[in-house]
């Protein structure tokens, strides 16, 4: 292949087409010392033009980490741009305020994504399409960060504020101290998720578990970004861990992420005690799996004196709160909860907003409760503005009344533990009187 590309006039020809992608012209760096040299004057001109296709993170790091300070003036000039066509993102970094639209036109997704890449350690503001200016130093430093739904709508919008939003999670990874990581928020998607797989993966791989709260919520990572938060902190040395806290709120999972996160969870490598899966779109197939990955614990055996006897695991182990507010699933999925098997120890069930599920199964949940569902159960949240409302179907009625059972069993067993012991008690001294003539007895047949 070398061979063919030996002539200097036929390599620069290759470079100037526009199919070629900007990954490929990086990776042509290291094939020789010719096609090094060759292509490293051709990317240090004035100009680099890129496309669509060339939209990915490590091209946007390399250009301004990279490549800018080894060109000065470097003007990026996306195909197709008419608001932009050639941006100075050394000179556009550097502006105190930064606009990128007109009533005549606006910035294009191609230059919004390589210019919010470079304006990720900017002090200023960007003023969004919906007319809104962003502070780039909040987004990169606060903790808690909130963007309403205007300004998550345009693809523009979230292409300018990424770099920042990134460089905030990379700084909470980067402070993780083995207790707690909160990614709430960031409005992070599949291809951040894999850009921070690796500082993921070492963090998790130096702080062993337990991890007592990781929070993704909020994060629109899909399927695949599921699985690659759960590879690494599941594929480390040592196999998973347990996690107190794990937060999976509107991360848009669906049933093939469900199918990531469980595979662990059935063969005992991950143990969560609080999960929250709320607004996930999660149907029938992704509750079936999740129950039974909650029941894998519960549904270990051993034999002992040749006879098979099930496992009683820790009392560390065990769902406690589970929520699956918001969520699809219809009357099928709804029934996986109603089978009490591994879920002894939970306290807290949050069933709100589930439009696909009928009153009746409310009801039978409620019947179930009432028998003892649930023997932990401490609140059922299923208020919600769907089909079911607390008022129709009071499921939290059947939590009162098992709660009443089960302080009524209290109450009888110390009654009873009472009249034991006096009982013992009333024996004992029986037994003592009977000595004590015995006793007497015996010391009056002396005489």
């Amino acid at each position: 292949m070398c061979d063919r590309f030996a002539d200097v006039g036929t390599l620069e020809n290759v470079l100037l087409s526009p199919r070629l992608a900007l990954e490929s012209k990086r990776q042509m760096l290291l094939v020789s010392h010719f096609f090094h040299d060759t292509v490293d004057a051709y990317l240090r001109q004035p100009e680099l033009h890129v496309d669509e296709a060339d939209c990915t993170i490590p091209n946007a790091r390399w250009i301004v980490r990279v490549l800018l300070p080894r060109v000065p003036g470097l003007c990026v000039c996306a195909r197709g741009e008419v608001f932009a066509p050639r941006m100075d993102l050394a000179k556009l970094a550097a502006l105190p305020k930064v606009r990128v639209s007109t009533r005549v036109c606006s910035m294009g997704s191609t230059a919004a994504f390589f210019l919010g890449h470079a304006l990720e350690r900017s002090n200023g503001h960007v003023r969004l399409l919906m007319g809104r200016a962003k502070s780039l130093k909040a987004l990169r430093e606060r903790n808690r960060i909130f963007l309403d739904w205007n300004e998550r709508l345009e693809h523009v919008d979230c292409c300018l504020m990424a770099g920042a939003l990134l460089a905030n999670a990379e700084r909470r990874i980067a402070a993780f101290n083995g207790n707690s990581l909160d990614l709430s928020r960031l409005y992070l998607n599949e291809e951040l998720m894999q850009h921070l797989f690796w500082q993921l993966f070492d963090q998790f791989e130096q702080h062993h578990a337990p991890y007592y709260d990781l929070d993704l919520a909020e994060n629109r990572i899909g399927p695949r970004g599921v699985k690659l938060f759960v590879d690494a902190l599941c594929n480390r040395r040592g196999g998973g861990g347990w996690v107190k806290h794990l937060d999976l709120r509107a991360t848009d999972m669906g049933n093939c992420g469900m199918e990531f996160l469980t595979a662990p969870m059935r063969c005992v490598g991950l143990e969560i005690q609080d999960l929250c899966v709320a607004e996930a779109n999660i149907g029938d197939y992704g509750m079936e799996l999740l129950m039974q990955a909650l029941r894998a614990p519960f549904n270990q055996y051993e034999f002992r004196d040749g006879r098979r006897q099930r496992i009683v695991p820790p009392a560390h182990v065990g769902i406690r709160f589970l929520d699956v507010s918001g969520n699809p699933f219809g009357n099928k999925g709804f029934a996986e909860l109603l089978c009490g098997f591994g879920m002894d120890r939970l306290e807290t069930l949050c069933v709100r907003n589930l439009r696909s599920v009928s009153k009746q199964s409310f009801i039978r949940m409620g019947e179930e409760v009432r028998k003892g569902l649930y023997p932990a159960i401490e609140q059922i949240s299923s208020d919600c503005d769907g089909v079911v409302a607390s008022k129709q179907v009071p499921v939290y009625k059947a939590v009162q009344y098992w709660d009443l059972q089960r302080r009524a069993k209290q109450f009888e067993n110390e009654w009873q533990g009472y009249v034991d012991r006096c009982k013992k008690h009333e024996e004992l001294a029986e037994t003592a009187r009977q000595r004590k003539l015995k006793r007497a007895l015996h010391e009056a047949m002396q005489f």
